[in-house]
C-alpha cells in the first residue's frame, strides 16, 4: 500500500512520515465535505417548508452523495486504524493521531471536523425525516417527521402517482 516501506521485498512497519500526509488528505477532504454537508442540510430546511417534490428529490440526492463520500472518508481512517493496530472507534482515531502527529495540529482539525459534524447532526435531527405511508392506515404518501412534531401533522404530502414516480425515476 501507499503507506508500507518495503526493505528486501518484504513489507515492514508503516513510517510516520508515510501516514502523516494520507492522514491530512483525509481530515482535508472530510473538512470540505462537512462543510457542504452543512449547507445541504442548511437548503434541505428550506426546502422542506414548500411543497416542491423534485427539489425534496434533488436535495435528498445531494445529501445522499456527501455522506458517501464522508463514509469513504472514515473508512480509509479506520483502515489506517485497524493497519497500525490500534483497534477501532474514537479511542483508535485518537491513538491514531497521537502517534502521526505529536505536534497536534491534526488533532486539532479532527477536533473541528467534530464540531461540524455535531452541527450537522442538530440540523438533520431538526430537518427530520422523509417519511413514506401513513403508520395509522398504511396509506401512501410523502410526509416531513420531525422528532419534536405531533406525529399526527403532516408538513408536506404528494399523491401516489407523484410518490411512485418520486421513489422509482433514477433523475
Amino acid at each position: 500500500g501507499c503507506c508500507l516501506i518495503r526493505e528486501n521485498s518484504r513489507a515492514v512497519s508503516p513510517q510516520r512520515t508515510a501516514i502523516q500526509p494520507a492522514l491530512q488528505r483525509i481530515l482535508s477532504e472530510e473538512s470540505a465535505g462537512l462543510s457542504e454537508l452543512e449547507g445541504l442540510l442548511a437548503r434541505e430546511t428550506h426546502i422542506l417548508q414548500g411543497e416542491d417534490v423534485n427539489a425534496i428529490q434533488r436535495i435528498g440526492s445531494e445529501r445522499h452523495r456527501c455522506v458517501e463520500r464522508l463514509t469513504r472518508l472514515d473508512a480509509e481512517r479506520a483502515d489506517l486504524c485497524r493497519m497500525l493496530s490500534f483497534g477501532s472507534g474514537l479511542a483508535a482515531i485518537e491513538k491514531l493521531l497521537a502517534w502521526a502527529d505529536p505536534h497536534g495540529q491534526l488533532h486539532a482539525r479532527w477536533q473541528s471536523n467534530l464540531q461540524v459534524a455535531s452541527r450537522c447532526r442538530d440540523i438533520n435531527d431538526r430537518n427530520g425525516a422523509i417519511v413514506a405511508m401513513d403508520p395509522r392506515n398504511g396509506e401512501t404518501f410523502c410526509t416531513v417527521f420531525r422528532p419534536s412534531s405531533d406525529r399526527n401533522n403532516f408538513a408536506v404530502r404528494i399523491n401516489r402517482t407523484d410518490w411512485n414516480k418520486l421513489i422509482t425515476d433514477p433523475e
